[in-house]
């Protein structure tokens, strides 16, 4: 019968493993017992809506990393985050120790009592060996209201009286608007003062028949039918004449036809029957030259001129017009 003891050899590596995992065990375990957390409320009872403060604190040595509880917007049911600070550090006199701490307000909007739950927190990524802070207790309570007593209005804004501090700003700008008004009148008086009124010097008014026969006589200088422009000619005679009627007896000449400036001639007493077929000779013969292309004789365009002057000459309001244009020279 043999008896197989044990090859010290063969174990040794073994127990050397066992030891290394042994001692990272017991430091790890060291290292999460040196770390110190804690959760603390300012109070445990509040009313509803009001708010508190939380601080959450975790205390290691320097060169430890400290992971801290990740909080969002709530702590649990009916705890609700307002703000949460930056998580701030810390250290001790001797560097050896340090401190990361942040303060999370809270509130409830319901009464009750409410268990906050521990936070978790790790040292260097050590999901093993995790520390965790006590829980804690809120109690949210109501505003205790005396059933016994009739309910009264809301009490009415007290009445403050105005201070010099809250009336100078009106002042100022009530002397700003004063002071911008007289600006603003002395320096349109000075501008009306400086102001140069030009005056406009009076139209001249020139009488219908002077101007009809000053044309005529341009018209007649200028030898058109002798040049062979007889349509152009005769075409100017008539605007001419139909232009002086228009002015001086109001008919509206240049627009109607031969034979209703005729017909509005039988009303004018001025007009006698010579003048009416002088006029009739005109405005016929440009009528046959404009449209019917007809060539008249050289006797035909010198009487259709002539006929023109004699009807401007002898249909002249003479004593009204020439006071009115003597008027307007003298005013010149």
């Amino acid at each position: 019968m043999k008896i197989f003891a044990p090859n010290i050899s063969e174990n040794k590596d073994f127990k050397v493993f066992v030891f290394a995992l042994c001692t990272l065990y017991f430091a790890l375990c060291a290292q999460a017992q040196n770390m110190v957390v804690t959760a603390k409320l300012d109070t445990n009872k509040i009313l509803i809506g009001d708010q508190i403060n939380l601080v959450l604190r975790a205390q290691a040595a320097t060169g430890t990393k400290i992971i801290f509880p990740t909080t969002i917007d709530t702590l649990r049911d009916k705890i609700e985050i307002v703000k949460q600070s930056k998580i701030d550090t810390s250290y001790s006199p001797d560097k050896q120790r340090y401190e990361l701490s942040k303060i999370i307000t809270i509130t409830s909007f319901d009464s009750g009592y409410y268990a906050i739950p521990p936070f978790i927190f790790y040292a260097d990524n050590d999901t093993v060996n995790a520390l965790s802070t006590q829980a804690l207790l809120l109690a949210v309570q109501t505003l205790a209201v005396d059933t016994t007593k009739a309910f009264r209005d809301i009490k009415p804004p007290l009445n403050a009286p105005l201070t010099f501090d809250e009336i100078l700003p009106y002042l100022i700008g009530g002397f700003l608007l004063v002071a911008i008004i007289i600006v603003l009148i002395i320096y349109l008086k000075k501008r009306k003062r400086n102001v140069v009124v030009i005056a406009e010097k009076p139209k001249i008014i020139i009488p219908p028949h002077i101007e009809a026969l000053e044309k005529l006589q341009v018209l007649k200088d200028e030898k058109l039918w002798q040049n062979g422009f007889e349509k152009e000619y005769h075409s100017r005679i008539s605007d001419i004449v139909r232009t002086y009627i228009e002015q001086r007896f109001g008919v509206t000449a240049l627009e109607q036809t031969t034979d209703e400036i005729m017909r509005h001639t039988l009303t004018l007493e001025s007009i006698t029957e010579d003048l009416r077929i002088k006029l009739k000779q005109i405005l016929m013969l440009s009528d046959m030259v404009k449209f019917a292309k007809e060539l008249p004789l050289p006797n035909e365009n010198e009487i259709s001129i002539d006929n023109a002057f004699v009807f401007v000459n002898n249909t002249i309001a003479k004593q009204k017009i020439e006071e009115n244009y003597n008027d307007n020279l003298e005013e010149i």
